[in-house]
């Protein structure tokens, strides 16, 4: 049988086959079971164990802790936000009189009304009050629904008109009792005229 080398290949002769007086031989290639030599085999389990060694680091890694005196960080969570504290709702005014200012000895108009906030009581003009100028305007609670005299008795003085014109807002003194007074009147003291009123009810 012809020898070619090979290694782990060898020939066999086989049983003739084919034409008359020749003989053909086939060829077969045995494999022979490799022999595993000692240095792959101590590779193969340096290598298992340094993929162990970094398996467990990976684990560790992401669990708190240390590992070999190693400081593991530690993954911190944003703190929960705290809901606001609900705000207290401002107090409501309450009214209690209201009416419209009409001119007298001069155009005056827009509103007037007596309200109670925070356990005190005050005379407000809305955005849409107007008077004339005046020397000497004074803001009263008048006794009467159509003020006629201004004796001491007939009215209380809430000061000095602001402005003419505007919103604005006067404290009506503890103790007097809004009840007992009938209109809201611009008053000019130097000449005693009545530039306008708004009735209160």
């Amino acid at each position: 049988m012809p020898n070619h080398g090979g290694g782990a290949e060898s020939w066999r002769r086989l049983k003739p086959i084919g034409a008359e007086g020749g003989i053909f031989y086939n060829q077969v290639k045995e494999i022979k079971p490799m022999k595993m030599q000692p240095v792959l085999f101590a590779g193969i389990t340096v290598g298992l164990a340094i993929g162990m060694s970094q398996w467990q680091m990976v684990q560790a890694s992401i669990m708190p802790g240390r590992l070999s005196g190693l400081m593991i960080p530690m993954v911190e969570t944003a703190p929960a936000m705290a809901k606001p504290a609900a705000m207290a709702k401002p107090a409501m005014a309450k009214v209690l009189m209201a009416g419209s200012f009409v001119k007298a000895e001069h155009p005056t108009m827009g509103g007037a009304s007596v309200v109670m906030k925070d356990g005190k009581q005050y005379l407000m003009f809305d955005q849409k009050f107007k008077s004339d100028e005046g020397p000497d305007l004074f803001v009263l609670l008048h006794r009467e629904a159509t003020p006629k005299q201004y004796g001491e008795a007939d009215y209380v003085s809430l000061g000095r008109l602001q402005q003419v014109n505007g919103a604005q807002v006067y404290e009506i003194p503890a103790g007097v009792k809004v009840e007992e007074f009938k209109s809201a009147v611009i008053w000019c003291k130097q000449f005693s005229a009545t530039f306008g009123f708004a009735m209160l009810k």
